[in-house]
């Protein structure tokens, strides 16, 4: 059995860049991702957890990312539904 793989990205307060890893909420005031022993202040709005699946490059997918269908011209949210605790891909077209 494979296990899922469970990583956090956010942007980086100090530069604005992405950083992967695990996800501190609240502490000392700031949200932070620990990477590779690195503790790094995020921006708590960029923060978003890896769904578990990949687009047609291989990319991953987080929460937060708004992905395109070029087969019905669409565009989806990654979200997590906590009421169905699933990521579900929620349709922007409506909106």
């Amino acid at each position: 059995m494979e296990l899922r793989k469970i990583v956090f990205r956010a942007k980086c307060k100090d530069n604005g860049e992405w950083v992967y890893g695990s996800y501190i909420a609240n502490y000392n005031n700031n949200d932070w991702i620990v990477q590779g022993g690195d503790f790094f202040a995020v921006d708590s709005a960029t923060v978003g957890q890896f769904t578990g699946f990949y687009d047609v490059h291989r990319k991953e997918i987080y929460d937060g990312d708004i992905l395109y269908c070029v087969f019905n011209n669409s565009k989806y949210l990654a979200h997590y539904n906590y009421y169905l605790s699933s990521f579900v891909f929620v349709s922007l077209n409506s909106v």
